[in-house]
């Protein structure tokens, strides 16, 4: 995994948008696939490694990366990947730079939403 962010590190300073596309998924099927028993950030030190290069990513204008990057953040909050002591400054860091690179003129207004009643309820 260490190697893995390194190379991260790298990429996200080079204009190689494919390669950074591909190193997120990359990431995102480890994320996903590891098994919960096996810990994929034995130091703090690799967690917030993580962090950053994930918060790099989220902030990358090229929407595909970005959007990799996202999908990756998604399988890393899961509660397997987590640390003790929890970084939460770190991950609330994290959860910012996703609100901030998430564009506000795609959320509808709430006056033109549509609201259902029945959104909770299981259909049979």
């Amino acid at each position: 995994m260490e190697v893995l962010l390194q190379s991260m590190c790298h990429l996200l300073k080079m204009t190689n948008i494919e390669a950074q596309r591909e190193g997120f998924c990359l990431l995102w099927e480890i994320l996903h696939r590891q098994p919960a028993g096996l810990q994929l950030f034995p130091s703090c030190t690799l967690y917030y490694m993580a962090i950053n290069v994930l918060k790099a990513g989220v902030g990358v204008q090229t929407l595909d990366v970005s959007s990799q990057a996202v999908r990756a953040v998604s399988a890393f909050l899961r509660k397997d990947h987590t640390v003790i002591p929890l970084p939460y400054s770190e991950l609330i860091s994290l959860l910012e730079s996703l609100a901030q690179a998430m564009p506000k003129s795609s959320y509808p207004h709430a006056s033109r939403r549509k609201v259902s009643v029945f959104w909770c309820l299981p259909q049979w």
